[in-house]
């Protein structure tokens, strides 16, 4: 069963739904994870202290923070950068530059709370989709032998992406975390144009009322 990507992908379905409605999706799925997943990430970490090239195990506690949910609850490093680099409201220019470290630490509530992602029916397609299909694709690559299985070291909360990468899988994990990175700015700039959109029309409208 927690070698089943079905079952890895339900949590990672429910995670996200749970943060879109406001329940800490972290705190309903870790239960799970840890019940799951922490087995075969300890037998990838024996096989690893054994000097093994090739663990046992794909999907781990482990992978899900490496991988999956790569910049915290619904992958939104991508959302982050999106701002930095492209908002033109005041609001999003502002939390860009307050997300971004903690993004890239794979703290999400900054954006999922400042944002806000919650009951944001526009940012409700790329919330749900970005996971899944990071999920997807890092699982194929997987499988297909073109990034390592994860050593199963436990990373600590908080651990950088890249540094992450690089402790749990080496280069070719480090290197997918950037296609990572990469993928969740496409998915999630559409959306965050029309919500950049509509807040320069809000503080227009805001600032002719003041004058």
């Amino acid at each position: 069963m927690n070698q089943s990507p079905l079952t890895f992908g339900i949590l990672v379905f429910i995670c996200n739904l749970l943060w879109f409605f406001g329940i800490h999706g972290g705190m309903v799925t870790m239960p799970f994870l840890s019940l799951l997943y922490m087995q075969p990430d300890l037998e990838n970490l024996d096989a690893y202290a054994a000097g093994a090239t090739v663990m046992p195990n794909i999907l781990t506690n482990t992978w899900w923070f490496t991988f999956v949910q790569l910049g915290g609850s619904g992958g939104i490093i991508g959302l982050a950068l999106c701002m930095l680099l492209f908002a033109k409201s005041d609001r999003y220019k502002t939390l860009g530059k307050l997300a971004i470290v903690s993004a890239l630490c794979s703290i999400s509530e900054p954006v999922v709370f400042g944002f806000p992602l919650m009951l944001n029916a526009i940012m409700f397609i790329p919330m749900i989709v970005t996971p899944l299909l990071s999920f997807i694709l890092s699982y194929a690559v997987t499988v297909a032998g073109i990034i390592p299985a994860l050593n199963g070291i436990q990373l600590g909360t908080g651990t950088p992406v890249l540094l992450s990468g690089l402790l749990a899988g080496g280069v070719p994990a480090l290197v997918w975390q950037i296609v990572i990175v990469a993928l969740q700015f496409a998915i999630y700039l559409p959306f965050f144009r029309i919500c950049d959109k509509q807040a320069v029309e809000e503080e227009s409208a805001e600032a002719s009322a003041e004058a």
